[in-house]
């Protein structure tokens, strides 16, 4: 799944188009986004803007997150995001705008690039 949190707004903005460039290219690896914020999406083109209190929400076992204006600390402060399955399980990657680019608008350079920067990630997984 990829996300960012705006934190000059205090919003969550989640992919959940399940074929948009990064979920194809997840959906290669053998993720899947979750059902609920792919329906929950439906009516808004496919990108959705959530409070901080529905962090819940990014229920994925990866989750590549831009922190657009913020930190990974900044990140972990947000109630709940601590508890996320991408955090206990190793598969929370916290990326600059380049590799996020990268998956949105996927091609054989930007992949090798991203990709790279998510291994750990993507092994802590299983993908």
């Amino acid at each position: 799944m990829l996300s960012q949190f705006m934190f000059a707004t205090g919003q969550l903005v989640v992919g959940a188009d399940p074929d948009d460039g990064a979920s194809a290219v997840f959906r290669r690896l053998g993720l899947t986004l979750p059902q609920a914020l792919v329906d929950e999406a439906g009516a808004t083109g496919g990108r959705l803007a959530l409070s901080p209190e529905r962090v819940d929400a990014l229920n994925a076992d990866l989750v590549v997150m831009l922190p657009n204006g913020g930190t990974r600390d900044d990140l972990m402060a947000l109630p709940g995001f601590d508890r996320l399955p991408s955090v206990q399980q190793g598969g929370l990657a916290v990326e600059d705008y380049a590799t996020v680019v990268g998956f949105n608008t996927p091609s054989s350079l930007s992949l090798q690039y991203s990709l790279g920067r998510i291994t750990p990630q993507l092994e802590a997984v299983g993908a």
